[in-house]
């Protein structure tokens, strides 16, 4: 019997609520979160790409970072230096209502993590763990979800997911939002 991968009831909650207005002005909301693991790779590219921001995007951008490292005061005030309000914990209990509030996520390819994405609905930057042993799935399981436009797979292994191209990635979305909601605005 194929039944699929279960999802949490708060999952499924989170799933009623429709996606977030991205209104031309409104907050861009950025979940970062590593996995059960956590993503060290994630604390030493994430931070310096936002920074990497323009201004006007800083300004907008509501960061939840999952973030593990003994410098996270230092690099939470850096992050609020630019101008990024940031919401930075070695761990969120509460990811349903944050699944759910998100613009993007970016995160990795577990399977849970790909069902919770596809249940709530919410598209994300995906950074598979590197190739081999149990977890050679979670490249799969990403360029899955980009050929069905549900995301983008970034990879740690190949080199592909620095600082630079994941600014250059958020900057591309970001500037796509914000001409969306400009169009949005101006058919009303």
């Amino acid at each position: 019997v194929e039944t699929g991968n279960p999802v949490r009831a708060t999952i499924l909650e989170a799933a009623r609520a429709p996606y977030p207005a991205l209104d031309a002005d409104a907050p861009l909301r950025l979940l970062v979160v590593g996995g059960s693991q956590g993503a060290a790779v994630f604390g030493r590219v994430v931070p310096p790409a936002l920074l990497a921001l323009p201004e006007a995007v800083r300004a907008r951008l509501r960061l939840s970072l999952q973030y593990r490292g003994d410098d996270a005061e230092a690099v939470a005030a850096q992050l609020r230096q630019a101008g990024i309000e940031v919401d930075l914990r070695p761990f969120f209990d509460d990811m349903a209502a944050r699944l759910r509030d998100a613009h993007l996520v970016l995160t990795r390819a577990g399977a849970t993590t790909i069902a919770d994405l596809l249940v709530v609905g919410r598209p994300a930057i995906l950074v598979p763990i590197p190739q081999g042993g149990s977890r050679a799935e979670q490249l799969g399981n990403a360029e899955a979800l980009e050929r069905l436009g549900a995301g983008w797979c970034m990879r740690e292994d190949d080199g592909s997911f620095t600082a630079e191209a994941l600014a250059a990635r958020l900057q591309a979305l970001f500037a796509g939002a914000a001409a969306e909601a400009g169009a949005g605005a101006d058919a009303s």
